[in-house]
C-alpha cells in the first residue's frame, strides 16, 4: 500500500479532476447557448393575421347565453369511493 502522501495527492488529484469535470459539464447545459435568435422581421409574422380580428361581444348578452344555468355543486367536492390501492 501507498504511502501517506501518495494517498493524499491521489486524493487532491481526484477532487480536482471532479471540480474541472463538473465546471465543464455545468458550462455545456445552457439550453440558450444553442437557440439562434430570431430574425425580427419574422417575430410577429404569426400573430399578423389576427389584426383584422373583431371579437362580437353580442354572443354574449343574447337569450341563449343568459338561460345557462349550473347544475350541482361548484367546486366539486371529492367522494370518499374507491380503494387506496387501485392494483389490490
Amino acid at each position: 500500500m501507498g504511502t501517506t502522501k501518495q494517498q493524499s495527492s491521489l486524493l487532491y488529484l481526484i477532487m480536482l479532476l471532479g471540480f474541472v469535470l463538473g465546471f465543464l459539464y455545468n458550462s455545456r447545459v445552457d439550453p440558450t447557448a444553442s437557440v439562434p435568435p430570431i430574425d425580427p422581421r419574422h417575430q410577429m409574422a404569426s400573430l399578423r393575421g389576427l389584426e383584422s380580428a373583431r371579437i362580437d361581444s353580442s354572443l354574449l348578452s343574447s337569450e341563449q347565453f343568459k338561460e345557462l344555468r349550473v347544475f350541482g355543486s361548484l367546486p366539486v367536492q371529492p367522494v370518499g369511493n374507491g380503494k387506496a390501492d387501485p392494483f389490490r
